[in-house]
C-alpha cells in the first residue's frame, strides 16, 4: 500500500491495532507496520497526538490496514446526547439502510428500538 498519498513533510505517524496472536504482541504488531510505513515516508512517530492515525485489523487470517482520514469518531452526533448501549452506531444504520434500499422520503417502523433510534 502506498501510504505516501496520506502524508505531508513533516506529519507524525500512530499505529493502532488490535490483533494479537500466540507470536506477537499488539504493540509488536503496531511496530512492525510502523517500521514499514516509515521506510516508505520518512516520518516520525508519535503516539499521543498524532497527525494521521493508521489502523489495522485482521479477519479470517488477512490483515487489513487503514488510514482514519477523519481524526474523530463519526457515530458520534451533537444532538444524541443520551444513547442506549445495544443502540447501532450511525454509520452502520446508514449501511444497513443503503443495502435494504430504504430511500429518504421513506420511513421505517423499529418497535424494538428503545431509544428511538436504531
Amino acid at each position: 500500500m502506498d501510504f505516501s498519498t496520506w502524508f505531508s513533510s513533516g506529519q507524525t505517524l500512530a499505529v493502532r491495532t488490535n490483533i494479537q496472536t500466540e507470536h506477537a504482541t499488539t504493540q509488536k504488531i503496531e511496530t512492525t507496520i510502523a517500521d514499514a510505513i516509515i521506510d516508505i515516508v520518512h516520518c516520525p512517530v508519535n503516539l499521543t497526538s498524532p497527525d494521521v492515525l493508521v489502523y489495522a485489523t485482521m479477519l479470517d487470517g488477512r490483515v487489513f490496514v487503514g488510514v482514519d482520514i477523519c481524526g474523530f469518531d463519526i457515530s458520534k452526533r451533537e444532538y444524541k446526547i443520551l444513547s442506549n448501549k445495544e443502540s447501532l452506531k450511525a454509520p452502520i444504520a446508514a449501511f444497513a439502510f443503503w443495502l435494504c434500499g430504504v430511500k429518504a422520503s421513506e420511513s421505517v417502523l423499529d418497535p424494538f428500538c428503545k431509544d428511538g433510534v436504531i
